[in-house]
């Protein structure tokens, strides 16, 4: 019994650091990459809206490097010289935060984890 409690007493706190190093891993390298991704849906959507104001071409643009990582472009706009960009991608692998966030938002287990972020850039 005792060899019980003492191999209970190792395995338990390791698979909990387990849990939180791969959770907290995935969840802050996801929103580390939805920046960069956002800064350059942000800039691809700058640079076609240089000299035409085009706003479809531009949200397009925004769209590519968005698409290639995974995220999608659901805000987009074009004020003062200066192009807004607002992405939203998935966090994918998490053992615990995806049920325990898709409980707390009272939404059904399975539904994905997601983080957004927003971007601007200069039209140049």
């Amino acid at each position: 019994m005792d060899r019980v409690r003492k191999l209970l007493s190792i395995v338990i706190p390791v698979a909990i650091a387990a849990i939180l190093v791969n959770d907290g891993g995935r969840y802050f390298t996801a929103t580390y990459n939805l920046g960069n991704v956002t800064r350059d849906a942000a800039a691809a959507s700058a640079t076609a809206a240089h000299g035409s104001q085009d706003r479809t071409a531009s949200w397009q643009a925004g769209q590519t490097p968005a698409q290639a990582s995974g995220a999608t472009v659901y805000g987009f706009d074009i004020k003062g010289g200066q192009v807004f960009v607002w992405t939203r991608a998935q966090v994918e692998g998490t053992w615990l935060l995806q049920p325990l966030m898709a409980y707390f938002d009272h939404k059904p287990q399975g539904t994905p984890l997601s983080i957004e972020d927003q971007g601007q850039a200069l039209i140049q």
